[in-house]
């Protein structure tokens, strides 16, 4: 295996292993693939990192112009990526809602998880009871915004 491919193989398993841990990208949700955008983004993140690490743990016979190839490679797509998901670049409107709609959800489904616990602080309940109803009107309204705005069914 040449110098290039194996830098080429780290970057590719690097955005596998990642992609592994995002259950999405491996088709198990159902939702619009618009509102994971930021999982894809990471997962090349990830793979661009593991491009970089090779880079620097590669002794064979890569050349300076090679080397600095690969490294401006990395750098510019780990730097690009990291502005694209710090600003959310391409994440607009329905795309928000959505991804808004999902992380209350999740929220909730882990306080409930807490609230089924025995032992749980009388104070911590109170509080997660309050905000699982806050999260689930906020999410009534969302669906309610993307019915009216974007014509998206629940």
């Amino acid at each position: 295996m040449t110098p290039n491919h194996s830098i080429a193989l780290a970057f590719f398993l690097g955005v596998t292993l990642r992609t592994l841990t995002n259950p999405w990208i491996l088709g198990y949700s159902n939702e619009n693939y618009s509102i994971h955008k930021n999982k894809i983004y990471d997962a090349l993140l990830f793979g661009s990192m593991a491009g970089i690490i090779q880079i620097m743990i590669d002794n064979s016979s890569l050349t300076n112009i090679e080397r600095i190839f690969w490294i401006l490679l990395f750098v510019s797509i780990f730097i690009a990526l990291n502005y694209v998901i710090s600003k959310q670049v391409f994440i607009k409107g329905k795309d928000l809602l959505l991804k808004l709609r999902e992380n209350y959800a999740e929220s909730i489904k882990y306080s409930d998880i807490q609230l089924s616990n025995k032992n749980i602080d009388e104070e911590l309940k109170n509080f997660l009871v309050q905000e699982n109803t806050s999260k689930q009107n906020a999410i009534d309204k969302i669906n309610i915004m993307l019915k009216n705005e974007y014509n998206v069914k629940k």
